[in-house]
């Protein structure tokens, strides 16, 4: 998992939160799907359909009040498919009605990349203002 934090939104000392706007990335294989005619240096995007199908990791925060505090923004939302370097692949037999190129998933990574904005809960500790630092940290399980 990668995170690129986009956006510091806003920091509430009195509240004791911190919420900022990320961008979440998520690589994994998985050996059960076989992919068709993969671009080697493309966008492998997937059909709609296939979407609601696939299995996506989940990830859940810890340190946040509920789950109300947790918006997935109208962002990026996508999952690709990545070949390997070699670019491996079978070619579908004559009894594969489209002659496509399959590629195993077992070899080639899904990629899973999803934008959020969350509350986080901080304990800001204000005894030493203006001469303090701050640190709040963003849990995942």
């Amino acid at each position: 998992m990668s995170l690129n934090i986009g956006e510091i939104i806003r920091v509430d000392e009195v509240e004791g939160i911190f919420r900022t706007k990320f961008t979440m990335l998520r690589n994994w294989f998985d050996i059960q799907l076989t992919f068709q005619n993969l671009k080697k240096n493309g966008t492998n995007s997937m059909y709609s359909e296939d979407l609601k199908m696939i299995w996506k990791p989940w990830t859940g925060f810890l340190n946040i009040e509920n789950d109300d505090k947790v918006r997935i923004t109208e962002g990026r939302d996508a999952i690709r498919t990545m070949p390997n370097s070699e670019f491996d692949f079978i070619r579908g037999g004559i009894t594969n009605q489209h002659n496509a190129l399959l590629f195993k998933g077992s070899e080639n990574a899904l990629s899973y990349e999803k934008e959020f904005t969350v509350d986080w809960i901080c304990k800001f500790d204000m005894a030493w203002y203006p001469f303090d630092s701050q640190k709040c940290t963003m849990e995942f399980y």
